[in-house]
């Protein structure tokens, strides 16, 4: 069993290690944050998913850690033409939740499927790709940036209209990708410009555009945030029975089990349960989730900077900043310090889509702590063959 272990899964043993971590955790929250679900079906049944969920993913980071990074850059276009012809189909045949229409149903297994989460690991693939192709001087880099803000814009295009949050997260982390690749400043400046003149025209013309039927939802959630008025929309209910729900956890947490708010809250189990999480296990539950973050930040660090190659250390920056960044949202939300958004909290959250989406990330950025610690181990070898040669 060991050995099978030690075949099949590679890369970095502290990422694994949050890995487990985080899906125990998940397994724990969405068991008891189920809530008033339970009375449907019984809280073992959700647990039960969400384990299939955790293994499905688990052989998808296994099996991805396993591809040498080289095929996730000869791949990476076709990757990205096939995520974006499924966001424009999901745009007339998905599935409409919320007046949000964002995912499909496939067939037979009535399993749905986030499109914009396949969509983002594409692009950033894409971009990581591109850019290193192009690395080198100011002339080079200038000519990078056309084709990777013009798939850029088509992709954050076709998700805005029902996931503005997410657009937004994916055109961040592209944008810090530029700037640690080197392009100028200039152009990164007038692409933000471009950017914000965008969205208020959009936002302005909401009431007006038929297919920005989200627009109002949009504008309340900042306004309520900003103006921290109270009220009865959904928005400020949700961050009002989260608040809630951290204030009576107190240090200790009431428990395991024990969280009164996941009756009262909703998407317990998937945008909010990092509150759940503190209801219940206290101060320390969250600040360990958090910390698990951080760590998981500074191995991706660490690879990036034992990575020689440019692709795999921009791939490996674009996915764990995606990470990250989305982690840190949730959070923010669940605790009051952003406005209201639909970011699952990677590898915790309730959700399939969610779950295997993020394990393909966690996948390719192992791809590559293998293929570093391959090479040093090839230079090191090399080294005590010359030093016994010497000898």
């Amino acid at each position: 069993m060991i050995d099978i272990i030690k075949k099949y899964v590679k890369g970095d043993s502290k990422i694994w290690f949050i890995i487990i971590f985080l899906c125990l955790f998940s397994l724990l929250a969405v068991f008891s944050s189920m809530g008033i679900k339970s009375h449907i079906r019984p809280g073992y049944f959700y647990m039960y998913k969400q384990l299939g969920s955790i293994l499905a993913g688990i052989f998808v980071i296994i099996v991805m850690s396993n591809i040498p990074c080289r095929y996730y850059s000869k791949f990476s276009t076709i990757f990205l033409y096939v995520s974006i012809f499924l966001l424009v189909f999901t745009i007339f045949y998905g599935e409409n939740i919320n007046l949000a229409t964002r995912s499909l149903v496939v067939p037979y297994l009535r399993v749905s499927i986030q499109t914009s989460e396949i969509a983002k690991i594409a692009l950033i693939i894409y971009v990581a790709r591109i850019l290193a192709q192009y690395q080198g001087d100011n002339e080079k880099m200038a000519k990078a940036f056309k084709p990777v803000i013009i798939h850029t814009a088509i992709v954050t295009a076709l998700i805005f209209k029902d996931n503005l949050s997410t657009s937004l997260l994916l055109f961040c982390v592209i944008i810090i990708m530029l700037v640690i690749s080197g392009i100028s400043f200039k152009y990164i400046f007038g692409t933000g410009t471009v950017l914000v003149a965008m969205l208020a025209l959009l936002l302005i013309l909401s009431p007006y555009v038929p297919f920005l039927h989200r627009g109002d939802t949009w504008i309340n959630r900042i306004e309520n945030f900003s103006s921290g008025k109270k009220g009865d929309n959904e928005s400020n209910y949700q961050a009002t029975q989260a608040k809630i729900a951290i204030a009576t956890g107190g240090i200790l947490g009431k428990g395991p089990g024990n969280s009164v708010q996941r009756n009262f809250l909703p998407h317990s189990s998937s945008d909010f349960i990092y509150a759940i999480i503190a209801e219940e296990y206290g101060l320390w539950g969250p600040v360990l989730i958090l910390v698990a973050y951080f760590i998981l930040l500074a191995r991706i660090g660490t690879i990036v900077s034992k990575s020689k190659n440019t692709f795999p250390a921009l791939m490996v920056i674009g996915l764990g900043f995606l990470l990250i960044i989305q982690a840190l949202i949730n959070m923010g939300v669940s605790v009051g310090v952003i406005p209201v958004t639909g970011q699952p909290l990677p590898m915790v959250s309730w959700g399939t889509s969610s779950m295997l989406c993020t394990s393909v990330a966690l996948g390719a950025i192992l791809s590559v702590s293998n293929q570093v610690s391959k090479k040093q181990k090839i230079e090191e070898s090399l080294t005590t063959s010359d030093e016994e040669v010497e000898c």
